[in-house]
């Protein structure tokens, strides 16, 4: 009995979005500071599966002229006496397309010298080409298919 108490939330959740695609439900907002990326706590679904970012991640990077994406990398689940554990990792890649067990959160193009920014003063200053944070090609979950980030609409 207490293990349904347990379970209920989760099983409702992932049956309330079961007819959704991948992406971000909620939160996970990346934050820009000069030596560090930090995504906010958040709701994520892959898969099919709900996943809990319950405390800010970081990640540092530094300017190479190149595309870096930053992405949520789900690792393999294990299971502990009756729970499955599932964990995710961030990293920053130079491939433009994610893996199946992969989530774009963000890519920029930092130039030696200059500063990242996330704040766009025009909406054609979302697809900036230099040392803007672009928020185009993230996944947001939406039924059916995935859907823009709320940034763009």
């Amino acid at each position: 009995m207490l293990e349904g108490l347990r379970d209920f939330p989760r099983d409702y959740i992932e049956l309330y979005y079961r007819g959704h695609a991948d992406g971000i439900l909620a939160g996970a907002e990346v934050e820009v500071f000069p030596d560090k990326l930090v995504v906010a706590p958040g709701m994520v679904l892959h898969k099919g599966r709900l996943y809990m970012l319950t405390e800010p991640m970081e990640l540092a990077y530094q300017a190479t002229g190149r595309v870096n994406v930053l992405k949520l990398r789900f690792t393999a689940e294990e299971t502990v006496s009756d729970m499955t554990i599932s964990h995710s990792e961030l990293l920053l890649d130079e491939e433009t397309t994610c893996t199946s067990r992969e989530l774009e959160l963000a890519r920029f193009k930092l130039k030696e010298g200059a500063r990242l920014r996330r704040d766009y003063q025009t909406f054609a200053d979302l697809a900036t080409e230099f040392n803007t944070l672009h928020v185009i090609h993230v996944p947001y979950a939406a039924e059916g298919a995935s859907t823009l980030s709320p940034v763009v609409m």
